[in-house]
Formats: structure tokens, sequence, C-alpha cells
């Protein structure tokens, strides 16, 4: 059988156009979550959800690989401070003070989940709705780290964003 010879350009310009076709088709591959693992992970996030709606310190705690985990609200582009380091993203004793000790109450709801995961590793993304019983609150996107400890999932990073609450947040975090 005749081989067929392309000019160079034709091969780059096939290439260009393939590429990103391959790429994709390797990170659908490398992020496709198998069925159990996903109803774990959405489980691991039902429970956290539910831990901050109850007052629930100790059901929190079993959603968290440890308490020394990076745990932090990212402000917006230029309130970051400059001088931020890893030691004070570690804000888990802040949450739990808060969220749990402050005497308040609060209702948590999700949207949005994406999830994506290989092997023992996975990524929870999701947009997050907090009221306090006084209506006030917080709305943002959250990026989890996942890993698979033992065959149970825990959260072993949370980065958050925090902005105000619309109407439209009001119902995501209707119970």
């Amino acid at each position: 059988m005749p081989r067929l010879r392309l000019p160079p350009a034709s091969r780059r310009r096939i290439g260009a156009a393939l590429l990103p076709l391959l790429l994709g088709a390797a990170c659908v591959h490398a992020t496709d979550t198998p069925a159990p693992a996903h109803a774990a992970i959405v489980q691991v996030l039902e429970t956290y959800r539910t831990a901050v709606s109850t007052g629930d310190e100790a059901l929190f705690a079993t959603t968290l690989l440890d308490d020394d985990i990076p745990f932090h609200a990212v402000r917006a582009p230029g309130e970051v401070d400059p001088a931020l380091d890893s030691r004070a993203t570690r804000g888990v004793a802040a949450f739990r003070r808060s969220v749990f000790h402050s005497g308040r109450r609060y209702r948590q709801g999700f949207s949005d989940i994406r999830i994506a995961q290989d092997g023992a590793l996975a990524q929870a993304t999701l947009r997050f709705v907090t009221l306090r019983d006084d209506g006030s609150g917080g709305a943002g996107w959250k990026t989890l780290t996942l890993i698979d400890v033992g065959g149970r999932w825990k959260i072993a990073s949370e980065f958050y964003t925090v902005g105000d609450v619309t109407d439209a947040d009001r119902s995501a975090a209707a119970p």
C-alpha cells in the first residue's frame, strides 16, 4: 500500500488540529470519577454541609484529614497579604471557632459541584452559600482536595472566596 506523503507544513497543521483532541481525551480519562468514588466524595461534601448546618463539630472533624490542613479564604486580587505563606493558610481552628463556638447558627448550601479524580486523589469545586440565622452570610467558590485514606475520602485542603449573598444564593442555601 502506498504511503501518503504530506509536506511538512501540512503535517504541522494536522498535528496542531489534533493535539487539543488528544489532550482533551487524556484529561477526560484522567479525571473520570468511577461511580463508587464519586458517591463517596459527594457523601463527604454532604457530611461537611450537614455538620455546618447542624452545628455538629464532631461530624465536621470526620471530613478532614486533620486539623492542620490548608483551609483559607482567598481575598480579591490586590487584597491578598503579600506576606502570605503556607502556615497562614491553616485556618481550620478559626473556622471551627466561628462556626461551632460563636453561638450562631448557620445554614449552608452547595451547588455547581464538579468532581475530578485520579486514583486516590480528587478535587471538588463548588459554589457555596452560608447564611446565619439573621440572614447575613457569605457566598463564593471553593476548591477542595481530597485523598482516599484507607478507603475513606478526607479533605486535605480547602481554599475559598467569599462575597455578598444574592437572592439566588439564599434559595440555594434553603434546607
